[in-house]
């Protein structure tokens, strides 16, 4: 149901401190100590990582997609206003929407003021038992960017029925590369259909 792709992780592995690295690249905004430093991480992504994956294996420059959750959720959204034409989908899970007394929808506001175009295809969701004041400010961002009707965005808001914010990364992620790879499924049969089929 998606095409074939490559899967690019940065993680934190050698760090004890991997929720204050979070907090420091993942945010463009200082909302406490020891943050903000987002666009130093974007532009790590879009001068260095993305290069070097495009030129030694199968990238393309045309297909690039970034997805987070939590607050890589938070970075994957705001990444769309702040380099608008980089990345061709946006999958966001569980976005910190509450960061910074609503930085997102501050964002949002700011962007909307000069533009009408948003490109690309964004998959924003939540676990429906996820706390309750982080749960808020998603549901009213996926709302205030529906509204919006940017041309060029395809946005699929979605919720997870019984999901907290630990048990939202699988389905989230399955059906946030479906959405964003929607219009390049593969032809043919794939997988165990493409397995028996091959045995007959």
């Amino acid at each position: 149901v998606i095409p074939e792709f490559v899967r690019v992780g940065l993680p934190y592995p050698s760090s004890k401190e991997y929720g204050k690295e979070r907090r420091l690249d993942y945010t463009f905004t200082v909302g406490e100590k020891n943050s903000g430093k987002g666009q130093l991480f974007l532009d790590f992504i879009q001068k260095e990582v993305a290069p070097l994956i495009e030129t030694k294996y199968r990238g393309e420059k045309t297909n690039r997609v970034l997805g987070g959750s939590s607050l890589g959720g938070l970075f994957t959204i705001s990444a769309a206003y702040k380099s608008p034409d980089f990345f061709a989908g946006y999958i966001a899970i569980s976005p910190a929407a509450m960061w910074d007394k609503g930085a997102l929808a501050r964002l949002d506001n700011e962007y909307a003021k000069q533009n009408k175009t948003l490109n690309g295809r964004m998959f924003i969701s939540y676990g429906s038992a996820e706390y309750k004041p982080f749960l808020d400010p998603i549901i009213s961002f996926q709302k205030q960017i529906a509204d919006r009707k940017y041309q060029g965005l395809e946005l699929l808001n979605y919720g997870m029925e019984g999901l907290d914010h630990a048990g939202v990364k699988s389905e989230g992620y399955a059906r946030g590369l479906i959405w964003v790879w929607k219009t390049k499924v593969p032809e043919g049969p794939g997988g165990l259909e493409l397995e028996i089929k091959g045995r007959e």
